[in-house]
């Protein structure tokens, strides 16, 4: 399991779990690895059903 760096609680977290405050502000979440990779996360699995639905035609 990886592990990232969250400035926020100045602490070690692990990355498949994202971001542990999603909807708290956050001065640091611009440049936040843990943010980008949920996000990526995120959009990958909104994508994977419009691709299911697509071949159906």
């Amino acid at each position: 399991m990886d592990s990232g760096y969250c400035q926020k609680d100045a602490k070690e977290v692990p990355l498949d779990r994202g971001c542990r405050h999603p909807k708290d502000y956050c001065q640091f979440r611009q440049a936040c690895m843990i943010h980008f990779l949920q996000k990526e996360r995120e959009q990958k699995l909104r994508d994977r059903p419009n691709e299911d639905t697509s071949d159906q035609r």
